[in-house]
């Protein structure tokens, strides 16, 4: 099988996250930090082994815009729940969007228990996607975070579809 290794870090600058006829895969235990304008072309795929995580982090922001089309996916290398942490959006800037994505497969941590987790200052405007498999909940938003969201599918998340705040606490 073919695909492109992300060894973690940070981003180093602005820029586009273009897709490839092979998916990126993050490793273990590795976190890839969004600290500047991000955007990820239609069609990408992001394969996410054991313990490893995307971040958006205060100062960066993402937007990952897909199409009905060319969905763009953050997934775990294995179809199990739990597979990988996944999305973590701290940043509170109002340009991050996810729109027609897949998160499927995280929620692998007791401490950001969803396949989205957004923090308490964090922003995410989520629509047309599909948000599937977690180990915990699908959306999991914390006392002050913000999200927006509209047209989604939840399926198959084992805490439920979306929770937060003090409503139903993550450990």
């Amino acid at each position: 099988e073919n695909y492109i290794d992300v060894l973690g870090g940070s981003t180093k600058s602005s820029g586009e996250w273009s897709a490839t006829n092979v998916p990126y895969r993050i490793l273990e235990d590795r976190e890839v930090r969004i600290q500047h304008d991000v955007s990820v072309e239609a069609g990408s795929r992001f394969e996410f082994d054991g313990d490893s995580s995307l971040i958006v982090d205060t100062g960066g922001s993402i937007d990952a815009s897909g199409t009905t089309d060319k969905k763009i996916v953050f997934t775990g290398t294995s179809t199990v729940k739990g597979a990988w942490h996944g999305v973590r959006i701290v940043s509170d800037n109002v340009n991050n969007l996810l729109n027609n994505v897949e998160v499927s497969f995280g929620g692998g941590s007791t401490i950001f228990c969803g396949n989205i987790w957004i923090g308490t200052s964090g922003k995410l405007d989520l629509t047309n996607s599909l948000i599937t498999n977690s180990d915990r909940f699908g959306i999991y938003v914390a006392s002050g975070g913000v999200l927006t969201e509209s047209a989604n599918e939840f399926t198959g998340n084992a805490a439920g579809e979306m929770s937060g705040g003090d409503i139903a606490p993550c450990s």
